[in-house]
């Protein structure tokens, strides 16, 4: 698909550069039949999509890049697939094997694997030399609508997609060195944390290899619900996508080789309790201006913050009380059992709604910890013209977005724009002592 040229009918339907109504949509589909720019076999892709108005340049070139792509991509894409799975099993069973022991046959069947792989990778060569051609094209009507851009004066956004391609090999870098092969029990009784109800079990164990505690998910090798486990596998991508938060617990990798029964899953012990524990059995309800409150919002600002600009993964769910996980005496925070969905890849899911969404999230949350209903009590009940604005600001969010992209506003409600917010840079704050965050904490909570 000619992107440039889908840009410039776009253009001549609407000068304001924004598709506001249902007519104005159809006019636009119709003139791009009308271009040959799609096929009426097209529109069934395309009306797969809920389109939500107005809809912007922007996020219609977006969308359609996603719903457009080569069959090849598609075939590259499920190649590299099948690819990467095999070299990661052959490293496991490789890293498992003592190699000076193995017999001739157990050689030869470790030469077979080898061959196979060696066969897969000619195989992708030439998937890839069929697809260079159609990435260039690609490629040169992307760089050619950022230019268009550019010179209207329009701004870029870094995105968690930038995020990944950036620092993609300090990532894998940082994967390799931390990973776990296997865990070990050190003969004791084995903790089990949590059974699920799909025969998941959540365990502590011990890296075989650093005899530090980790966390093991057992998942059975057969498993019912395809899609259930497909949420597991986003949630474990989501999680090393992840290494570098503070804010989220490391995925330390899998072993699919020593139990029979279950694929075993490592990650981070997350310590500590929930908020929504902690403030069950709070002495007194929080204020806006305890210490402790405005640490926790800094840290749950910064750990969505996280999550919107670093990983590619959709949340399955809203960020709950439950999910907020505090250790060390208030001091640190950590988001834990949230489960991730497939990649953003539509427009519903693009970087700005996804900040939309985590932006209310936020305001939700932080109801939540002043166990108040609304921005309105909160008002009635603290009395803080600072924080009333803050969350005022965090609900029309989707509001301001909106009227950016119908033009009237030059300016949105961003995670970059709040972190200069007075909120998130208290003076009190910054100029305590952590010793003064524990002594409140303990005030508030004991010494749980």
């Amino acid at each position: 698909m000619n992107l440039q040229r889908v840009a410039e009918v776009f253009q001549n339907i609407s000068s304001s550069q924004v598709i506001s109504t249902q007519e104005d949509w159809d006019t636009l589909i119709k003139f791009l039949r009308a271009y040959k720019l799609i096929q009426p076999a097209d529109l069934n892709l395309i009306e797969e999509n809920k389109i939500i108005f107005p809809l912007s340049i922007q996020h219609f070139l977006r969308m359609m890049s996603t719903m457009f792509n080569p069959e090849s991509f598609l075939r590259f894409e499920s190649s590299l697939e099948r690819f990467n799975i095999q070299i990661n099993d052959c490293k496991t069973m490789v890293n498992f094997w003592n190699v000076e022991t193995l017999s001739s046959e157990e050689i030869k069947c470790l030469l077979i694997a080898f061959d196979k792989i060696l066969r897969e990778v000619k195989e992708l060569k030439k998937e890839f030399g069929a697809l260079q051609t159609d990435f260039n094209e690609v490629r040169e009507d992307i760089e050619q609508i950022k230019d268009d851009f550019g010179k209207a004066g329009g701004s870029s956004v870094k995105t968690s997609f930038d995020y990944q391609v950036e620092e993609n090999f300090s990532i894998e870098k940082e994967y390799f060195d931390i990973r776990v092969r296997d865990a070990h029990y050190r003969n004791q009784p084995i903790k089990v944390l949590k059974r699920e109800n799909n025969d998941v079990i959540h365990q502590i164990g011990f890296c075989v290899e650093k005899d530090f505690p980790i966390e093991v998910l057992k998942i059975p090798r057969v498993f019912s619900d395809f899609n259930e486990l497909e949420t597991y596998l986003f949630t474990f991508d989501a999680h090393k996508e992840l290494i570098f938060s503070k804010y989220l617990p490391k995925y330390y990798g899998f072993n699919s080789i020593t139990d029979p029964e279950y694929n075993l899953y490592f990650m981070e012990v997350v310590k500590g309790k929930s908020i929504r524990q902690l403030l069950n059995n709070a002495k007194y309800r929080l204020s806006p201006k305890s210490l402790v409150f405005k640490h926790w919002l800094k840290e749950i600002f910064l750990g969505l913050k996280d999550l919107l600009e670093k990983c590619t993964y959709s949340l399955d769910h809203p960020i709950k009380l439950k999910h907020i996980f505090v250790s060390e005496y208030g001091t640190k925070m950590m988001f834990k059992n949230l489960r991730f969905n497939h990649k953003r890849n539509n427009i519903q899911e693009s970087h700005e709604n996804t900040e939309i969404l985590l932006l209310k999230n936020y305001l939700q949350i932080i109801l939540d910890i002043l166990e108040s209903e609304s921005i309105g009590s909160v008002k009635e009940s603290f009395h803080n013209m600072d924080l009333d604005a803050f969350l005022s600001s965090l609900k029309i969010a989707g509001q301001e977005f909106k009227r950016a992209i119908e033009g009237k506003n030059t300016r949105r409600i961003t995670f970059e724009s709040l972190m200069s917010n007075v909120i998130l840079n208290d003076e009190d704050l910054n100029n305590s002592d952590v010793l003064n965050l524990v002594e409140e904490y303990e005030q508030i909570f004991g010494s749980q």
